[in-house]
């Protein structure tokens, strides 16, 4: 059975193991990984991401498939200044690198390691929302997944 908890929670393991160093002379891209949707206002005093579930749709030509959306934010560092700098322009640059990493891990990771409920899963959409500056120091990652739908009931006659 696929479900979105289980795809949130490989979506997690796979961003810990892309950004997140064990190494203590090293930094981590994120000070933490969280477990659902980050507020706007986040990233004022460093990078976060946040893995939260949007949508769980049957599929109505064939009710046995199933497709989950999950949103991936990734909140970098802004910096915030009072009052607000009209003349700030910041590079989208590193934000741009921290998709392309995951991008990469998703299609390395893509058929490996996945629940015998689940077919496959790809990104599907990256928006660049601007944060609460104005600068693009963020995105949002939607992940479809498509997978059997927990919601039929199997009968035997």
């Amino acid at each position: 059975m696929a479900t979105v908890t289980e795809l949130r929670g490989e979506l997690i393991d796979l961003i810990e193991a892309t950004f997140q160093t064990t190494d203590p002379d090293e930094t981590s891209v994120f000070a933490a990984i969280h477990d659902g949707r980050l507020p706007r206002l986040m990233g004022d005093d460093a990078a976060y991401c946040g893995v939260s579930p949007e949508s769980q749709i049957p599929r109505m030509g064939q009710m046995n498939d199933q497709e989950i959306t999950v949103l991936v934010q990734f909140y970098l560092k802004y910096e915030k200044t009072q009052p607000i700098d009209p003349k700030l322009v910041l590079s989208p640059a590193d934000v741009e690198d921290v998709v392309e990493q995951f991008q990469q891990a998703v299609q390395e990771a893509i058929g490996s390691g996945s629940t015998s409920g689940r077919w496959y899963y790809n990104i599907t959409q990256v928006q660049y929302p601007p944060d609460p500056v104005g600068q693009k120091t963020r995105a949002e990652v939607t992940i479809t997944a498509h997978g059997n739908n927990p919601a039929i009931i199997e009968t035997t006659p």
